[in-house]
């Protein structure tokens, strides 16, 4: 009875993808906001060119 899906189930399933992706999208943006919203590899490439004029 794997594949016995009712309406409740794949409304369940629904319910459950929107929230996630909406925490998903949540959590990502505070988590750009804790490190000034500079993407990764920007912040890197900041963070080697600092490091070169320190040398």
């Amino acid at each position: 009875m794997v594949f016995n899906f009712t309406w409740e189930t794949i409304l369940l399933s629904i319910i459950v993808a929107a929230v996630t992706a909406i925490l998903y999208l949540f959590l990502g943006k505070k988590r750009l906001a804790e490190i000034g919203g500079i993407p990764t590899a920007i912040r890197e490439q900041k963070n080697h060119q600092d490091a070169k004029k320190q040398n």
